[in-house]
Parts: structure tokens; C-alpha cells; sequence
């Protein structure tokens, strides 16, 4: 029985989606994305990269990804694939 710690590592639509994008970018440049490089590459941009500093923050919560701190492409993706939650 899971415990009031557990954390599931599923991630929402957003998330996942955010997810893609930095596969994504990291597939094609070689290096992670800056904060801004992944807002304006969602299916609905965000110009605010604080919705992006969200995101970032429940993924790295899951497991999902690690951040290092300043660094300002410091995203490392720990999980080759993820499932949006339902």
C-alpha cells in the first residue's frame, strides 16, 4: 500500500508534454533547452517561463528529470519515456 510519501511518476498531459519537448530538443541540438526555448515550443506557448519553472519542478519531484542548479541548460532527463496520467 503506497505510503502519504509515494510519488507516482506519471506526469500530467503538460508535463508530459514539456517532457517531449526537451527529448526532443536534446535530440536535435546535442544539449538541453533554455527555460524560454521550451515555452515557445508547446502546442499553447508560454510566454511567462515561470508556468515553465512549474512544470519542471513537479517532473523533477516524480523523478523524471534532474535540474542543476545555476546552470541555465541544467536539465538532465532521467526517464527515456513517460506516460501522461489519465
Amino acid at each position: 500500500m503506497p505510503t502519504a510519501n509515494h510519488q507516482t511518476k506519471k506526469a500530467t498531459k503538460p508535463q508530459a508534454e514539456v517532457l517531449r519537448a526537451i527529448r526532443s530538443y536534446i535530440a536535435k541540438n546535442g544539449f538541453p533547452p533554455t527555460l524560454r526555448e521550451i515555452g515557445k515550443s508547446l502546442k499553447r506557448p508560454l510566454k511567462n517561463v515561470q508556468g515553465v519553472v512549474c512544470h519542471l519542478e513537479a517532473l523533477e519531484r516524480k523523478g523524471l528529470i534532474r535540474r542543476v542548479p545555476h546552470t541555465q541548460r541544467g536539465i538532465v532527463v532521467l526517464e527515456p519515456q513517460v506516460k501522461a496520467a489519465s
